[in-house]
């Protein structure tokens, strides 16, 4: 009884990954289409579009490290890809 037990945890856990990687390209194919997209029509984003106000307000008061935590915290992303934005965000000294 617990090694079936053992054996199918593993296999949901394994067909679970299955479905987070194919979600993952998927979205990633999704952001490259919309790059391409505004890139043809030469459209452009504001740095500030889509970060969250409690982020910009943590870069206003010079707060970087409240602004990395806010926005990964926020929207999941990882310390790298939370430092590129704020990185941009911040005003240049």
């Amino acid at each position: 009884m617990e090694w079936s037990v053992l054996i199918l945890f593993v296999l949901l856990i394994f067909i679970g990954h299955r479905e987070l990687s194919a979600m993952k390209y998927k979205h990633k194919l999704l952001e490259r289409k919309i790059d391409f997209l505004l890139e043809c029509s030469g459209v452009s984003l504001d740095k500030h579009f889509a970060v969250p106000v409690q982020v910009l307000d943590a870069v206003k008061s010079g707060n970087k490290l409240k602004a990395l935590r806010l926005y990964r915290e926020e929207t999941g992303a990882s310390l790298a890809d939370a430092r590129k934005v704020i990185e941009e965000l911040w005003p240049d000294t």
